[in-house]
């Protein structure tokens, strides 16, 4: 399992050979500066690590956080230009299944892409337990939010195929929960 910091928890995702179905565009109020950032700082750097070293893939999705110092849980409050599009993740799609980079193997592809691209660091390469999670959730790692986890499963119909998972420090989800304001069972009170 390899954990990665993040500081959003907003993904958007891009295609390096064909044209995304984006929901949004360049007007959305908190996510249309995603796509020039995108386009201006990580597509070109992207197309050519996956020409090179992944040719016979055509669609690519490359998931990322769009992010700046001042967001949180999803909601902007900086310039245009002070926000960024941070990669976490990579999926190749093919006619009959979808695949995700392997943990190991993206960290390799982002070593490719020499920084050129915003990533997050990589913070612990193990196996996922109570300790870790434990040392998370006390931010003993100096993260903003929480971390992406992943790994491969080995066993079970899934065997081989990556799994995932996000872990929020306390300080993080304390603020989350103030910010949402008081709950009764599953329902918010406004």
């Amino acid at each position: 399992m390899g954990a990665t910091s993040e500081s959003s928890t907003l993904p958007s995702a891009a295609s390096s050979s064909s044209v995304p179905a984006l929901s949004f565009d360049e007007s959305h109020q908190n996510l249309g500066g995603v796509i020039k950032i995108f386009n201006d700082t990580c597509k070109e750097p992207l197309e050519e690590v996956l020409k090179e070293f992944y040719p016979k893939e055509r669609d690519v999705i490359a998931f990322g956080e769009y992010v700046g110092p001042q967001s949180f849980a999803g909601m902007h409050f900086d310039p245009p230009e002070a926000m960024k599009f941070v990669l976490f993740d990579v999926m190749f799609i093919q006619r009959d299944f979808t695949q995700f980079l392997m943990p190991q193997e993206f960290i390799k592809f982002v070593e490719k892409l020499n920084g050129i691209v915003p990533t997050p660091r990589v913070i612990y390469d193990g196996n996922l337990t109570d300790d870790f999670i434990k040392r998370v959730r006390n931010n003993e790692f100096g993260v903003n939010e929480g971390v992406v986890c992943k790994g491969r499963e080995k066993t079970g119909a899934a065997r081989g195929k990556v799994w995932m998972c996000k872990i929020k420090t306390n300080e993080y989800m304390g603020s989350a929960a103030k910010m949402a304001g008081p709950s009764i069972g599953n329902e918010r009170v406004y």
